[in-house]
């Protein structure tokens, strides 16, 4: 799976270091890290991937678990102001989904995804709060890219703030944030 389904970029999300990401996060955890997705649609979409499920199979077994999802999520979402969804990747703000395809913005799902969770714990949110090696400049840039998306609401850009040199936080109570881990929505 390593060479045949991941691209360069992919395994590069994963070190370039195929002993330790198997180890750290086995299979199915690597395609989530680098793709997303819960357990159940990474397994499926793996094994359509090496060629061990058919096209029809594949397209059934993903429909089923999203109609179980969705059910859930359309609850959760009037719960909170902002909530995020691991996957399928979707960001709903103000209980109205933003129109972004995320899956094509990967450094930007993770920037909102990181200072959602630092904003959950109530911490400042900072360049370390990144995995890789990122400068004390490019959270101040991957805002400004994000923020520029036209379909990103200007109210939730107004809520990251400045938090000192290099540092930001969402500017939102965290009782009114959700992260939905794929593991999380009931099945």
């Amino acid at each position: 799976m390593w060479e045949r389904c991941f691209s360069a970029e992919e395994r590069q999300e994963l070190d370039n270091d195929f002993e330790h990401a198997f180890t750290t996060w086995r299979t199915v955890g690597m395609w989530r890290q680098v793709r997303g997705g819960d357990r159940y649609s990474a397994a499926v979409r793996i094994a359509y991937s090496i060629g061990r499920l058919s096209r029809p199979d594949h397209d059934w077994l993903l429909r089923l678990l999203n109609e179980a999802q969705n059910s859930e999520l359309d609850r959760l979402v009037v719960s909170a102001q902002l909530v995020i969804v691991e996957y399928p990747r979707q960001l709903f703000w103000d209980h109205k989904k933003v129109e972004i395809n995320w899956e094509t913005k990967r450094a930007k799902w993770n920037y909102l995804m990181s200072l959602v969770e630092c904003a959950i714990k109530g911490e400042i949110f900072d360049h370390f709060s990144l995995s890789g090696e990122k400068d004390a400049y490019y959270l101040s840039k991957i805002k400004s890219q994000l923020t520029s998306l036209s379909d990103f609401p200007g109210s939730l850009a107004d809520c990251i703030e400045p938090a000192g040199r290099g540092s930001q936080r969402l500017a939102i109570e965290p009782a009114q944030l959700m992260i939905v881990r794929s593991n999380e929505v009931p099945m």
